[in-house]
């Protein structure tokens, strides 16, 4: 490291993953008594499935109780097993990419990202980035 160049190199090793759509391939649900419970596994799904069902039902008949967890009132489980709560999958590298630029010098304006398989580089400067800074970039090891 030398901190007389204004220089960040960020590797970043990731498992990308298919993201399914449909919320009965996404959730697991319990019915009791006039109410829905919806058990989803991430964050990212939950965000989503709010979204679509809030608007569908409205906020009344849907309700985040838990960080995972939904749960619906007087709706029909039937109803709610095909909806699809997002257009397109998530792309991985995007939230990556927007997690390393939180964390990268704020002074640091000037990017470039290099995406390789299931590594993500990012090289960010306050000035032009070098030819010799991308070579450096593509030395460094990531241990998986």
């Amino acid at each position: 490291m030398n901190l007389e160049i204004p220089l960040c190199i960020m590797k970043v090793s990731y498992k990308e993953i298919k993201r399914r759509n449909l919320l009965k391939d996404l959730a697991r649900f319990e019915e009791r008594a006039n109410t829905i419970k919806i058990i989803l596994e991430n964050e990212i799904d939950v965000t989503d499935a709010l979204r679509v069902l809030w608007s569908k039902f409205g906020r009344d008949k849907v309700e985040q109780i838990g960080r995972f967890e939904i749960l619906l009132r007087n709706i029909d489980i039937n109803e709610i097993k095909e909806i699809k709560i997002r257009e397109k999958e998530v792309d991985i590298s995007e939230r990556i990419i927007e997690l390393v630029n939180r964390v990268l010098p704020e002074g640091f304006r000037i990017r470039h990202t290099i995406k390789e398989k299931d590594i993500l580089t990012v090289i960010a400067s306050e000035d032009p980035i070098k030819e010799e800074w991308i070579k450096k970039a593509h030395e460094i090891k990531v241990e998986k």
